[in-house]
């Protein structure tokens, strides 16, 4: 939708969008490709990592993976601890 609507002529600095698109990877994913800031909100018990995250997932009875993982090597931050560092919410400050 946003391709479409940049092809059309639309021109935009950021785009923000809710909670259910906020948790989805392949479009915030998008976004970084298309070099377009975004701003998502996502539930605040959601994971968030500086950097990508390695997942080793647990085998199963017949050595097949299962949908049980573990993150390996990455720090991870929940979003309630990282909204009082948001540069969002410090451009909002500055600017009233």
């Amino acid at each position: 939708m946003m391709a479409q609507a940049q092809a059309q002529g639309l021109s935009c600095v950021a785009v923000a969008f809710d909670s259910l698109y906020g948790r989805s990877h392949w479009l915030r994913q998008q976004c970084d490709q298309a070099q377009l800031e975004y701003y998502a909100d996502i539930p605040n018990d959601y994971a968030l990592y500086l950097t990508c995250p390695q997942v080793e997932f647990k085998l199963g009875k017949r050595g097949q993976p299962t949908q049980q993982f573990r993150v390996i090597g990455a720090t991870v931050r929940r979003a309630i601890a990282s909204c009082n560092h948001s540069p969002l919410r410090e451009n909002l400050r500055q600017s009233r």
